[in-house]
């Protein structure tokens, strides 16, 4: 009977309460460049900053969650990823937390903290390691096409690579929903995204010293 009081007790609050507001904020956010989601994605933001702002946290996990919020909307909003001090150190803050007691809420820093510092996370034991920190200034070294793509996504480098490289892909909640590895001195490599979701997506190449680059990817599957 405690079992199904509680079971009903969270059914209702995610219905109404705060569980239900991070939703829509989320689910808005993942569906922003979605034509069939959101007719008007600049309308959409502002919509999900009143949804974002009005929630009142209860304790760290939920204040985490709508902070980052704060910060990810503003950025989508003005398109300017330069993060001031004060919006890094609570990047920072909530990205060094493990994902199992942080919630998504740390997976959309360390998405954030990319544009300006270049962490390596270690997502078994959630360690992290740094492969260099200041601003991020990234010299565009990959172009891709087709861009929307549907069953695959083609990296043209620069030049070839001396090292094996990753290759992710992440949601704009910043989850990493792909990883592969690109061997070395390969200039072009090819990635399958037919089991993509229709939607907006980041892909970012690094190696183990170098971020080199992030681009934004549409998949119209």
């Amino acid at each position: 009977m405690v079992a199904n009081a509680q079971a009903a007790s969270f059914f209702s609050a995610a219905q109404s309460g705060n569980i239900a507001a991070f939703y829509e904020v989320a689910t808005g956010i993942a569906n922003l460049y979605d034509p069939v989601e959101t007719l008007d994605p600049v309308q959409k933001i502002t919509d999900l900053q009143t949804i974002n702002a009005a929630i009142t946290p209860e304790g760290d996990y939920q204040e985490n969650e709508r902070d980052i919020n704060t910060i990810y909307l503003m950025a989508l909003a003005q398109n300017d990823w330069t993060f001031n001090s004060e919006e890094q150190a609570v990047i920072d803050a909530i990205a060094v937390r493990c994902p199992q007691f942080g919630g998504n809420a740390v997976y959309t820093a360390r998405f954030l903290q990319e544009h300006y510092r270049k962490p390596y996370w270690n997502m078994g034991d959630c360690l992290v390691e740094e492969r260099g920190s200041g601003p991020l200034a990234v010299e565009k070294m990959f172009s891709l096409s087709p861009n929307p793509a549907s069953d695959q996504l083609q990296i043209q480098l620069n030049q070839p690579l001396q090292s094996e490289a990753t290759v992710e892909i992440a949601d704009l909640t910043g989850r990493v929903i792909m990883r592969q590895k690109m061997p070395e001195n390969s200039p072009m490599y090819s990635v399958q995204t037919g089991e993509l979701q229709t939607g907006t997506y980041y892909l970012r190449i690094f190696t183990d010293s170098q971020l080199l680059g992030i681009e934004k990817i549409i998949i119209a599957n």
